[in-house]
């Protein structure tokens, strides 16, 4: 999980330097100089390694979320072979081959998936408290900055 939260990590980072690239490149063609080896050799680089940091990434969130699922499975098989055969003879067979296909695919898929969500996200989507204030109730009252939501009325 920690190599899934650097990557993910460094892969924000990197995305982060490519608008700095792109400014850079259009300054200089605003100052008048046309240097386009200067902006594309590292935004090739920078691009290079996102493909390569993302590759890695997903090979690693595949690599988790099967272990978490054959673990899960086995814990299953281990519970089903346990039971009783007056137990085993009331559960019907699909609901025994759900309980080990589809809602450990749909578990292995939420596990894909939630470690790298969750860091990409920002801190006060994560942490609300510490971004907004609290109302008694526990709703928690974010600051806007667009025009829209200045305009509407607070409660």
């Amino acid at each position: 999980i920690g190599l899934l939260v650097f990557l993910t990590l460094l892969s924000n980072g990197l995305i982060l330097v490519l608008p700095r690239l792109i400014q850079t490149g259009i300054d200089n063609f605003n100052q008048g100089s046309h240097d386009y080896q200067a902006i594309l050799l590292p935004f090739g680089v920078c691009s290079l390694f996102l493909f390569l940091i993302a590759s890695i990434q997903n090979g690693v969130q595949v690599f988790t979320s099967e272990k978490v699922a054959r673990d899960l499975r086995y814990k299953l098989a281990d519970s089903i072979s346990r039971l009783s055969y007056l137990d085993l003879q009331s559960q019907t067979p699909s609901k025994l081959l759900t309980h080990l296909t589809s809602d450990v695919d749909a578990i292995k898929l939420f596990i894909s998936q939630a470690i790298s969500s969750m860091v990409r996200r920002r801190p006060e989507v994560m942490w609300p408290i510490k971004s907004g204030k609290v109302s008694e109730h526990g709703t928690v009252f974010h600051r806007c900055s667009t025009a829209k939501c200045r305009q509407q009325p607070r409660r």
